[in-house]
């Protein structure tokens, strides 16, 4: 019964060929990566293991029309280390451009696919995110009724607290049972920080300056609901900091990581503060996390359809 819903239903479909397509693009993306990493590393070797040099002459042969690739392949190039490195990492550099080309029809082909969505609705009305948005979330979770709370999406997204009453993330020396438990991935969590990245810029108050002067002279755009929630938690956090409630962490900070003596990081956390990057990276997090329940709670509101059944 279960699977003849998913084959019939239009908003399950959806949330299924978003799910393929989201992955092919993330696979596509890491092999271009391969491919740069790569053809770097074989100009690294011509520029006589100098890899600033290396990776400077792989990109301006990336650069080059196809044409131009072509005839330095047939009559050679003035510049002897573009002669050397053409004929060996051309191979590379056409791979790589297939599969942008790939990945942006893909992605094309998705963002497309999650406006027939009726969440899209919601997803619409906040500044900073879009379609992509929203791909980026079901890429990695799939149809948000399987998670009954919205824990279980924040867990998911790597915005939960880990075993060791921290925030979520990669415990250095945790046992496989550990890792299993806490149940984090980098790329899920990339995913989420990206959203709350661009949230935080379109959200952003803009102000109106004299031309002249650029003393300000009034307000062009108010600070967004999520920017707003994350500058009254920033305010907050940096409040506890100064009152020494985050002293605790500071010291397990300090003693199960290494920071360069002279750094911001270390002179904050030797005195039992949380640096202000640190501080920034909270506030945000406590935004990304009120977005994804958000996103959860219209989930549930929009998308009947979705729902498996008994979920």
């Amino acid at each position: 019964m279960a699977t003849n819903l998913i084959e019939t239903n239009p908003q399950i479909q959806t949330i299924e060929r978003i799910g393929e397509r989201y992955r092919r693009r993330m696979n596509w993306h890491k092999t271009e990566k391969i491919l740069t990493l790569q053809g770097k590393a074989m100009c690294r070797r011509i520029c006589d293991g100098d890899k600033e040099a290396g990776s400077d002459l792989f990109e301006r042969i990336a650069k080059l029309p196809s044409q131009s690739i072509g005839e330095i392949l047939v009559v050679g190039h003035a510049d002897p280390q573009i002669a050397m490195a053409v004929p060996e990492i051309h191979p590379l550099i056409d791979a790589r451009a297939l599969m942008a080309r790939s990945r942006a029809a893909v992605e094309k082909e998705y963002e497309t696919l999650a406006w027939d969505l009726p969440v899209m609705e919601w997803i619409e009305s906040i500044d900073g995110v879009g379609p992509g948005s929203l791909v980026a979330i079901i890429g990695n979770t799939g149809n948000l009724w399987n998670y009954p709370t919205v824990q279980k999406l924040w867990k998911r997204m790597g915005l939960a607290v880990a075993t060791d009453g921290r925030r979520q993330r990669n415990i250095k020396g945790a046992s496989e049972e550990e890792r299993l438990t806490n149940g984090y991935s980098a790329q899920r969590r990339s995913a989420v920080w990206n959203i709350g990245t661009s949230l935080m810029f379109a959200q952003t108050e803009r102000k109106e300056k004299d031309k002249v002067t650029k003393e300000v002279t009034g307000i062009k755009k108010q600070a967004g609901l999520y920017r707003t929630i994350y500058d009254n938690r920033r305010a907050y956090e940096e409040a506890k900091n100064e009152a020494g409630d985050y002293a605790p962490l500071a010291r397990a900070i300090l003693a199960s990581s290494t920071f360069g003596k002279t750094t911001e990081a270390y002179k904050a956390y030797s005195q039992g503060k949380l640096p202000k990057a640190h501080l920034k990276a909270r506030a945000q997090r406590y935004m990304e996390k009120e977005f994804v329940k958000q996103l959860w709670i219209n989930w549930r509101r929009t998308m009947t359809h979705a729902r498996p059944i008994g979920g």
